[in-house]
């Protein structure tokens, strides 16, 4: 009798099928779409991050017009009140976006997201944005209509337009050191230090010890041509 290949039983999933959250660890199937960053990822995970995100972005708009309020307001009153007209209402209505486009720029951090946890880098070095790199990720905040576009992105967890453009990416900070907040695994998630053929299981630049996570998927050049051109530097030196 020829040898038959077993069939999984029905409505019993196969253990291949079942993966690792690479953020909280909990067991996640295959066939849940949740991605972030284009990693599959659970979806309490998911809907964690995107929460976060959308609760910081509302109290960065409602400090913005806060301000607008308190300071705004009361400028165009005293310098013409009524009589500035139409001029005067566009300059209010838009004066919380005009603020929202350097929200970012405080080490990475805005109000919003140093509250809930977040944190928006470069993904070339993988340091905090500056003011520059926060203008160009929320300038797309002023084309009208432009947060739809943009809630849709972050709701099908990708990168959103601004951020393609500035080259930034919103990083949680707790967990900045799993995928799928890691550009690459051989960057030390604390100062953005190449890692790549360190073996001591502590950051040189910054003296943090490297996670456990990032420690076992570090390269290991076997060359001097595999060394990056910090490490030729430093090997130089």
């Amino acid at each position: 009798m020829n040898a038959t290949t077993p069939h999984p039983a029905v409505g019993v999933d196969e253990p291949a099928r079942v993966l690792g959250c690479p953020i909280c660890g909990s067991g996640i199937n295959l066939r849940e779409r949740a991605f972030l960053y284009g990693v599959r990822i659970c979806r309490p995970c998911e809907h964690r991050f995107l929460i976060r995100r959308l609760m910081a972005f509302a109290l960065d708009l409602l400090l913005a017009v806060f301000l607008v309020s308190a300071i705004v307001e009361p400028l165009i009153a005293r310098l013409g009140g009524s009589g500035l007209g139409v001029w005067g209402r566009a300059a209010t209505s838009m004066a919380p976006w005009i603020l929202l486009l350097w929200r970012d720029g405080f080490a990475g951090h805005s109000p919003g997201k140093w509250l809930f946890g977040l944190r928006v880098v470069t993904i070339e070095s993988w340091h905090p944005t500056g003011f520059w790199q926060s203008f160009k990720r929320n300038l797309c905040l002023l084309v009208p209509f432009a947060v739809i576009v943009i809630a849709d992105e972050v709701w099908h967890g990708q990168p959103r337009r601004g951020d393609k453009w500035a080259g930034t990416r919103v990083i949680c900070g707790k967990h900045a050191h799993c995928r799928p907040f890691l550009p690459s695994v051989h960057i030390c998630p604390t100062c953005g230090y190449d890692l790549t053929g360190n073996t001591s299981g502590r950051c040189p630049e910054c003296g943090g010890d490297i996670p456990e996570e990032i420690r076992r998927l570090i390269p290991q050049p076997s060359s001097p041509e595999g060394v990056t051109r910090s490490r030729q530097a430093a090997l130089r030196a």
